[in-house]
């Protein structure tokens, strides 16, 4: 079966609408709460709880949302960013809003969506303010070097 695809702006917000909870922080993370919606990073770890923590510590945040796929086999987050950019991108900006983040990032994973049609980079400049997606290739000269080989007795 192939996803349909809802990379643009006004076929995004025909299906889903405007985005809720504007200027309701608060409100957001409770429902994220009662929800029960949680980390995918295998912890599980309560994503209201989260929120709630970098909202209550009343200091400068950034949001950060991994989309470079750590599991090799899964392909779900690629699958996501290529064909609805838009939700991924609302759900950053909610989670910005909530936590009174002066910054957000979508970071990639330049194999993943290298040769596709930059989906991501797309949506982000069709939408209003100063969203802007980068895909950076990684840097062979900063890589982090593998551990040596343990020996196996």
């Amino acid at each position: 079966m192939t996803p349909t695809v809802l990379g643009d702006l006004r076929t995004h917000l025909a299906v889903h609408g405007p985005l809720p909870y504007r200027g309701s922080p608060r409100l957001l993370i409770d429902t994220v709460g009662a929800a029960g919606l949680t980390g995918r990073g295998g912890a599980a770890f309560p994503v209201a709880g989260k929120l709630a923590a970098v909202a209550g510590a009343g200091a400068r945040a950034v949001v950060v949302a991994n989309g470079a796929e750590g599991e090799p086999a899964s392909g779900k987050g690629t699958l996501l960013l290529r064909t609805s950019p838009h939700l991924v991108l609302d759900g950053i900006q909610l989670a910005a809003e909530a936590v009174n983040a002066t910054q957000a990032f979508l970071c990639t994973h330049h194999d993943h969506m290298a040769g596709r049609t930059d989906t991501p980079s797309r949506a982000a400049a069709s939408r209003p303010g100063r969203a802007r997606h980068r895909r950076r290739r990684p840097d062979p000269g900063r890589a982090v070097p593998r551990p040596p080989e343990v020996s196996r007795r």
